[in-house]
Formats: structure tokens, C-alpha cells, sequence
């Protein structure tokens, strides 16, 4: 057996930046697809379980944040090691100009285009 995607047609920076942006979304449908025709069912959490693995995130609001632990700024929402700006300090402050989901976590983009997480354990509204 094979399979061969044609996620899709690329003919302008417009439909290459959709590409981008819903990259994620695209990848998890492919594979919920795939995993069904194989045969594999989702494995299901009890809500204790599910509570203590969830973080918080801010999934919207603009303006000033505060870093409360020592996190990154990364120049995508796709968080790596390769994309890591710098090490930002607890007490430092940004502006926020959007809050941005990537899969299930959001990331909090900075008035000087730099993304930073927008997990509550780590930042703050001012």
C-alpha cells in the first residue's frame, strides 16, 4: 500500500502564506486520517488526568504582558531551538499586538514581531 498527498497548489505568496499558516492543522487531519484507515483509536484521558497535563493559555488581548519565568522569543510560532531569538527574564515587559494559535497552544506576538509563549505559567497581563 501507498499514499501520495497533494496538500496543495501553490501559485502566489497568498496561497503559500495560508499554506504556512495552517500547516499544523493540516498535518493533524492527515494524520487523524491516516491513524482511522489503520485502525488506531485516540486514546482518551480521564479529566484529572487531562486537568494536571493542560496548560493556560491567553487566547486573546492585546497590550502589556509581564515574563514570569524565564522563557524564549522566537522569530515563528513554531517554537525550536533553531528559531530562538533570546532568553527572555522574569520582570520584563512587552507589547502585545496579537495572540496567535499554533495547534492547541497560542503564542503572543510582539510589537517588534517576535513571538513569545502565551501560557499563563509564563507570562502575565499587565
Amino acid at each position: 500500500p501507498a499514499i501520495l498527498l497533494e496538500v496543495c497548489f501553490v501559485t502566489s505568496k497568498k496561497d503559500a502564506a495560508a499554506y504556512h499558516k495552517n500547516f499544523e492543522d493540516l498535518c493533524q487531519e492527515i494524520a487523524k486520517v491516516i491513524a482511522e484507515e489503520l485502525g488506531y483509536k485516540k486514546k482518551v484521558t480521564t479529566a484529572s488526568k487531562a486537568k494536571n497535563k493542560t496548560s493556560s493559555y491567553y487566547k486573546s488581548g492585546t497590550g502589556l504582558y509581564r515574563i514570569k519565568k524565564t522563557c524564549g522569543a522566537y522569530d515563528g510560532v513554531k517554537f525550536s531551538g533553531f528559531k530562538k531569538i533570546h532568553k527572555l527574564k522574569k520582570g520584563e515587559v512587552f507589547t502585545i499586538v496579537d495572540v496567535v494559535r499554533y495547534g492547541s497552544v497560542y503564542r503572543l506576538k510582539t510589537k517588534s514581531g517576535l513571538f513569545i509563549t502565551a501560557n499563563k505559567e509564563y507570562v502575565e497581563k499587565v
